[in-house]
């Protein structure tokens, strides 16, 4: 499931995988999230926010930093 470039797979897509893998139910368990709630985040095209984010990798003792980067045009 990497991508050609090797550099794995984008940390929102690697959660929805692993959640699948897991079981919806399971992992609402766990997290306390309503079963819904991940099966819309989990159907959802659009990038859940950073709040969100943060529940759903918690269950993973795993936090979100966002570094921005300046990337100069040549």
């Amino acid at each position: 499931m990497n991508d050609e470039e090797g550099e794995g797979l984008e940390p929102v897509v690697a959660l929805k995988h692993t959640i699948k893998r897991m079981g919806i139910k399971e992992f609402s368990e766990l997290s306390k999230i309503p079963e819904k709630s991940i099966s819309c985040m989990i159907n959802s095209q659009s990038m859940p926010k950073i709040e969100t984010l943060e529940k759903y990798f918690q269950v993973f003792d795993l936090k979100i930093k966002i570094v921005i980067e300046n990337q100069k045009i040549a």
